[in-house]
């Protein structure tokens, strides 16, 4: 296929290692010429030990291809299909969204290797939950203004969903790609951002930053008709949009209250001209 591979052994046993860029956690390595090399044969086992592999030869005729594990597109998979409800209000309205989801992606990420953060937040949605979600959506914001059709996303990445921590509903740290939050009864503020911020991009062409506390990540759009908090970022404002909280509020330009002066880092942009 033409990966750049290797061979490892431990006593008895071989192993695959293939090349790749993407960093990769709680995966074994070995380095060689500056290059990763993640252990294929192990990734989906949960085997994360240190145990000392070791090259048993130079392999010959081996390919320089570096394997990716980022999602640009999801693969054309035949789809075992979740359908879910998701029923949230604004103001007096109730809302109700029926998206058939494709429960093979949870499968697939369940078994995944532990990836950057940034990587969870590019991946975008499947084809078919995109196109259903925003086929429902965009009905709701005929007419609306931008600051509008930005609340009430919020309220639904809000509202719509039960907010739990990884550790309570996994029992482990698990990020999770937007589709992964259809797939899933509850989802944490990581989770949201990905959701919002695969549908905002459609919605919008405001620019977006993606704000890391070192306990939680939320939104700045530079859209100064949304008013209220903001934080300043490479010459704009940027105004709070928060995806998690509070649980009932379509109010933006709020920022959190527990987070308000504390320090934070800018981790990903989108849109920024």
């Amino acid at each position: 296929i033409g990966y750049d591979a290797r061979l490892a052994y431990y006593n008895a046993d071989l192993y695959l290692y293939l090349k790749s860029s993407t960093f990769l956690f709680e995966v074994p390595f070995l380095e060689e010429g500056g290059n990763q090399y993640f252990n294929f044969s192990t990734i989906t086992s949960g085997k994360f030990d240190s145990k000392p592999f070791y090259w048993p030869v130079v392999m010959e005729e081996v390919g320089n291809l570096d394997f990716s594990f980022h999602f640009e597109a999801w693969p054309k998979l035949k789809a075992r299909t979740l359908s879910r409800d998701f029923r949230f209000n604004i103001g007096l309205d109730t809302i109700l969204l029926t998206i058939a989801t494709n429960a093979l992606i949870g499968d697939i990420m369940a078994t995944y290797p532990l990836l950057a953060e940034e990587t969870y937040l590019n991946t975008p949605l499947s084809e078919r939950s995109e196109e259903q979600l925003l086929t429902q959506i965009t009905r709701y914001l005929e007419g609306k203004s931008e600051k509008q059709r930005l609340a009430w996303l919020a309220a639904f990445t809000r509202s719509a969903f039960v907010y739990m921590e990884d550790e309570i509903q996994f029992g482990y740290n698990k990020p999770m790609v937007a589709e992964e939050t259809l797939l899933y009864p509850a989802s944490d503020c990581e989770d949201r951002v990905a959701l919002f911020i695969q549908i905002a991009q459609k919605l919008t062409i405001a620019p977006m930053i993606i704000i890391a506390f070192p306990d939680h990540l939320t939104l700045g759009i530079a859209d100064p008709s949304i008013g209220g908090d903001f934080v300043p970022y490479k010459g704009k404002n940027y105004f709070i949009c928060d995806p998690t909280g509070p649980e009932g509020s379509n109010a933006i330009g709020v920022m959190p209250f527990p987070y308000r002066g504390k320090d934070f880092e800018v981790i990903k942009e989108w849109n920024i001209r």
